[in-house]
């Protein structure tokens, strides 16, 4: 299917309401994976031009809006051409995902193949930091009870192994429960001083471990984690009711209930891995995006280059919102983007 129906009249009529009729359905799907398409080729073409040093530049038919008052977003010059590195920098929200998936390579391992509680707890707070989940920042000791936690349920008889941690986490997708072991002694108890539960950290931990440990053996499709994000939860009940798909918002706070409905989602879209990501990597990335974009939060997905460029742009969206002149001001991708959310 074509990118350019995501702007038809069609793709908008049947969108814009809940679907019951399985013909619409079967469309809405075919349509919703073109979506998801669109945006894993669209970061794949920041990576190419990255790669060869392109680096965007909003030109001057996009630097000034209709009103023609959008200020100017710095020069050519400011880019200092394609054989300086920090013009071929990713985005923010890339840079940190890199190291992240760095800390959970094998060769962080010691000697005898182990994780240790240092490595644990260095994992933990990089993500605590990168996805601002605060579990170092409002909790004493969260970060050390988690890493703890975490250790504990990775051991055997010879050690502490993160593929057994992976093992029981894939079993806990399979056979979401909350008599599960993955349940009762990670996700339904709480951490830090005060207490509480950290639900959202440890699915992310969850997901990069997963997805770094890779497809089961046995197994022809690697689910992954989900991970647990307010964005993703906004955005499921909606994404759901075009598929045919009841999703209530206030019931999938439980990690249990999320995996379900997650799961329903993905398995009715049909969503297989791709390049590497699990079937949960290709929806958290398509729905994340979506949800940053929809929620005018552009920031972490521009690259280092474009954000420069663009950063009297997201003021003036800041200001004034989604004003076509303002969104055509960014890089192409971002409007493409909008219109999916539109439609969701």
């Amino acid at each position: 299917m074509a990118v350019s129906m995501l702007i038809s009249t069609n793709f908008y009529l049947i969108m814009s309401k809940v679907i019951t009729d399985p013909a619409l359905i079967s469309q809405a799907i075919e349509i919703i994976n073109d979506s998801i398409d669109t945006v894993l080729k669209d970061e794949a073409d920041v990576e190419e031009q990255l790669a060869s040093g392109y680096a965007w530049f909003p030109g001057p038919d996009l630097i000034w809006g209709s009103d023609g008052d959008m200020p100017q977003c710095g020069s050519p010059s400011d880019q200092g051409g394609s054989s300086t590195p920090l013009s071929r920098v990713p985005s923010s929200y890339k840079c940190d995902v890199d190291i992240i998936y760095d800390l959970f390579d094998s060769r962080h391992y010691t000697a005898k193949g182990e994780i240790t509680l240092t490595l644990v707890m260095q994992r933990l707070s990089l993500i605590d930091l990168h996805y601002s989940t605060n579990l170092t920042r409002f909790k004493q000791f969260g970060i050390f009870e988690l890493a703890y936690r975490i250790c504990d349920l990775s051991k055997t008889n010879s050690g502490q192994f993160d593929h057994v941690l992976a093992e029981k986490a894939r079993d806990f997708v399979s056979n979401p429960s909350t008599d599960h072991t993955i349940y009762k002694e990670l996700f339904n108890r709480e951490y830090g001083i005060p207490r509480e539960m950290a639900v959202s950290i440890i699915s992310k931990y969850l997901f990069f471990l997963l997805e770094v440990q890779g497809c089961p053996k046995g197994s022809n499709v690697h689910f992954g984690f989900p991970i647990y994000d307010s964005i993703v939860k906004d955005l499921l009940p909606k994404l759901g009711a075009k598929i045919g798909i009841t999703i209530v918002k206030s019931e999938i706070t439980n990690i249990v209930a999320y995996i379900k409905a997650i799961k329903a989602v993905a398995q009715k879209l049909g969503v297989m891995p791709h390049d590497g990501l699990s079937v949960f990597g290709v929806l958290d990335f398509f729905l994340w995006r979506i949800g940053k974009v929809g929620n005018l939060s552009f920031s972490l997905l521009l690259t280092r280059s474009e954000l420069k460029n663009c950063l009297h742009i997201l003021k003036q969206i800041k200001q004034k919102g989604a004003q076509p002149a303002l969104l055509a001001a960014l890089p192409p991708r971002f409007q493409r983007w909008w219109q999916i959310y539109q439609t969701l």
